[in-house]
């Protein structure tokens, strides 16, 4: 598979080299073809990197609470505009675009300027009108909100359980046991074991270190993407 040179997806193609290949294979009690191994495992990335951009939105109550602080600002920001005397608006806008009229006459320092310059800083006015465009942006971001069911709700796992299924199916493909049966908590050590737990991690570690907290946040993840029913997208 070939990707655009420092795209997204070609550096994290760059992270599933031969010795992440080797170490995962020495999990499998099973023969494996490395090619169609290899294959599979680059697959497995692409989708879970493709899947990224639509999951980089929080919880629908911390997004609730960053949007409604973004509406308060706008308010309170129009409202001290409104509120600001005229000569200090107008020394505001003066201040604003003294940078560009510097610039103007230093670019051309013989133009002669009968007429007051076209500049593109913005003005009071535009910016009032900036800060209503965002106002209703926000309330149709609440909107959609209010109408988007909640993370419990959803019928399908995040793109994180998705990629530890399809890991699952993988490694099914080449060991005598369920990879729930490879994934169990050690009471007695405080931690998560198993081949397929290894398997995971190793994955991981390589491919995406930031997408769990602690190795026990990840084996409770892993042991409850394998106790749900969830689809995935199955590989070619």
């Amino acid at each position: 598979m070939d990707f655009i040179e420092g795209s997204p997806i070609a550096l994290a193609m760059s992270k599933i080299d031969k010795s992440l290949i080797v170490a995962l294979a020495s999990k499998c009690e099973l023969p494996i073809e490395m090619v169609e191994f290899e294959r599979q495992l680059r697959l497995i990335l692409v989708l879970y990197e493709l899947k990224k951009p639509t999951e980089q939105y929080p919880q629908k109550k911390i997004l609730r609470r960053q949007i409604e602080k973004v509406d308060r600002s706008a308010i309170n920001f129009f409202s001290a505009l409104s509120d600001l005397n005229p000569t200090s608006l107008l020394d505001m806008q003066d201040f604003l675009e003294e940078d560009e009229i510097l610039e103007l006459f230093n670019l051309n320092p013989d133009a002669d300027f009968d007429e007051e310059p076209e500049l593109n800083t913005i003005g009071i006015d535009s910016m009032k009108e900036h800060i209503i465009e965002i106002r209703r942006w926000c309330k149709a971001e609440l909107g959609k909100i209010d109408g988007a069911p909640n993370n419990t709700d959803k019928p399908f796992g995040s793109n994180l359980e998705h990629l530890i299924i399809q890991l699952a199916h993988l490694f099914n493909q080449y060991n005598c046991r369920n990879p729930k049966s490879y994934c169990y908590y050690d009471a007695a050590n405080d931690c998560y074991k198993g081949q397929f737990f290894d398997f995971t991690l190793a994955y991981l570690n390589e491919c995406d270190s930031g997408c769990y907290v602690s190795e026990g946040a990840l084996g409770k993840r892993i042991v409850r993407a394998l106790s749900k029913d969830i689809q995935v997208t199955n590989l070619p």
